[in-house]
């Protein structure tokens, strides 16, 4: 671990240094070259294991579409340490969160309102118009001074909403140059009610992160990394979510949850024996399959921080007086539930500060 996690920094340095870029697939191939590793030996199998662990899962991307300039000092970071975690915790959820920011909003929130098209000028308001999902999907139109654009990079990247006129090139040219990608997870959770509490003696207790290194190629990236739940804010819950990301996560989105229950119970036997029993429930994302999002987050593509970095900047500019942008993919804290809050806290002062000097002219 130590010699590889070394030899992929120095290749980041020099990358830098050098002003250069390379898929991190290079770094891996110029690796296993150097040392000779064939392509069954366990050393090689582990590295591949740390990779899709703690690169592909974590940026929701192929080594083949990363950048080594950005991505390669990761594997000496602690993914799981020092971090605030959004686990799968029972009675739980992301609107725990929401909750105290959006009830003094609730009379002006609209749900189930799909934004189609938005047309920004800047000598009248922009008109914005959405379907109604609640009215049978009836057309209307709203105009407004300003508008603010947070759909997640995913939904810009499939031109689901026409802007008229055209986003001018810049700001396109950045939407189709920061990668986004998808991230999946299949989470198991055991009822203690509906077990015998005999049928989990073979828990981790104790271990947070699990991944499994298997003979396969094909196999290695799929539902091989795992997160104990229980040890994180779940107490006496049996929880264990199953983690996939880049290539292999867009490829299971079209299977069963059958069979990824299947595949993934399968790996968990493979680590902690045939005793581990079925799950009373599971849930399976398919991120990619979303409307809404198209994907996860987004990551560094090949260039790094010298091609992407200024790209999320343009994406964060306004277009024209009206248009403004925020999200994660604007932000250098890309990724992550708080680099999208602040872009939003931010460019709402900005849209406040561009009201008042129209109102004083």
């Amino acid at each position: 671990r130590d010699d590889f996690v070394t030899f992929s920094e120095r290749r980041k340095e020099f990358l830098q240094r050098s002003g250069k870029d390379v898929p991190y697939q290079t770094v891996m191939d110029q690796y296993m070259k150097q040392r000779k590793f064939a392509s069954n030996s366990k050393s090689r199998k582990f590295v591949e294991a740390l990779v899709n662990a703690q690169i592909q899962v974590e940026y929701g991307a192929s080594v083949r579409d990363l950048s080594a300039a950005k991505v390669g000092n990761k594997l000496s970071e602690c993914i799981f340490c020092d971090a605030v975690y959004y686990v799968p915790v029972k009675g739980g959820g992301f609107d725990k969160i929401l909750a105290p920011l959006t009830d003094p909003l609730k009379d002006k929130i609209r749900l189930q309102h799909i934004v189609t098209k938005i047309e920004y000028h800047d000598d009248q308001p922009a008109r914005v118009t959405y379907k109604d999902v609640r009215d049978g999907g009836n057309t209307y139109t709203k105009l407004a001074e300003r508008v603010l654009v947070t759909v997640p990079l995913g939904v810009l990247k499939a031109k689901s909403i026409d802007f008229v006129p055209p986003l001018p090139q810049w700001k396109q040219e950045a939407i189709d140059m920061i990668g986004f990608g998808v991230l999946n997870k299949c989470i198991f959770y055991w009822d203690k009610d509906q077990i015998d509490p005999a049928s989990m003696g073979w828990w981790p207790e104790g271990k947070q992160y699990m991944s499994l290194i298997t003979d396969g190629e094909s196999e290695s990236g799929r539902w091989s990394t795992f997160f104990n739940d229980r040890e994180m804010g779940n107490g006496d819950e049996f929880v264990i979510s199953a983690w996939v990301g880049g290539d292999e996560a867009r490829e299971i989105e079209s299977m069963s949850d059958e069979t990824i229950k299947e595949h993934v119970l399968s790996n968990l036997r493979a680590m902690y024996g045939d005793s581990v029993p079925e799950p009373s429930k599971v849930v399976v994302s398919r991120w990619g399959q979303d409307e809404f999002s198209r994907g996860a987050y987004s990551y560094y593509g090949i260039g790094g921080t010298e091609v992407i970095g200024p790209a999320r900047e343009r994406l964060a500019e306004p277009v024209g007086e009206r248009l403004f942008w925020a999200g994660e993919a604007t932000t250098y804290s890309y990724g992550t539930t708080h680099g999208a809050y602040q872009t939003g806290v931010m460019t709402a002062s900005e849209i406040h500060a561009s009201l008042t000097e129209a109102e004083a002219q």
